[in-house]
């Protein structure tokens, strides 16, 4: 029986402005300041274009509700997947580890994606922990979410469910609550997209 096989290849979209680490890792390690980097993953497989994760607002939105952002021209999510072969159009599906606005950001872009998300993390995210609102864009800072706009396309998931043949998308504890990340279905194999760069 042939296994399916993926490409996966890290796709930079920006880099935040030096900032201790604490602002990231649940209040540890505030003496350490990093230069923490937007990625999404692209992920090639025979039929299918797979997008993790889409990245976050443009640096003026970043600047104003979050940390400010440096993402020159060709980090820009169109333009930094055209530089792998891959257009907008070409991804059949977005997966979203979570939803906090630098992973979510950008799915609209995608017109022709079913996006993948699970349940319990789009009920948290309408209505989260305040100390996790500003990562969510919530009403409580009269902000629309940017995953949002792109509404009509999701695909809500209730835990662990076989996206691809050759691919499932697992939930773990994590960062917020939880992540999806993707197994290849060879026992014994795990493809962690985990938090999309970020240490948890």
């Amino acid at each position: 029986m042939h296994m399916e096989t993926f490409t996966i290849i890290p796709v930079k979209g920006g880099e935040f402005a030096p900032t201790p680490k604490g602002a990231f890792m649940y209040q540890e390690d505030w003496g350490v300041t990093i230069n923490p980097v937007v990625i999404m993953y692209l992920i090639k497989g025979r039929d299918k274009v797979i997008l993790v994760d889409t990245g976050c607002g443009n640096e003026e939105r970043a600047k104003n509700y979050h940390h400010p952002l440096n993402r020159p021209a060709d980090e820009r999510p169109a333009i930094a997947l055209k530089k792998h072969g891959v257009n907008v159009e070409d991804v059949d599906i977005v997966v979203n580890t979570h939803l906090h606005w630098d992973h979510c950001y950008n799915n609209d872009l995608f017109s022709k994606a079913k996006i993948y998300i699970q349940k319990k993390e789009m009920s948290f995210a309408i209505s989260p922990l305040l100390t996790q609102a500003r990562f969510y864009e919530t009403h409580h800072m009269g902000l629309t979410p940017g995953w949002l706009k792109a509404y009509d396309r999701i695909v809500a998931v209730d835990g662990d469910v076989n996206l691809v043949p050759g691919m499932e998308l697992v939930t773990l504890p994590g960062h917020p609550q939880r992540d999806t990340v993707g197994a290849d279905s060879a026992p014994g194999d795990l493809a962690g997209f985990s938090w999309g760069g970020e240490e948890g």
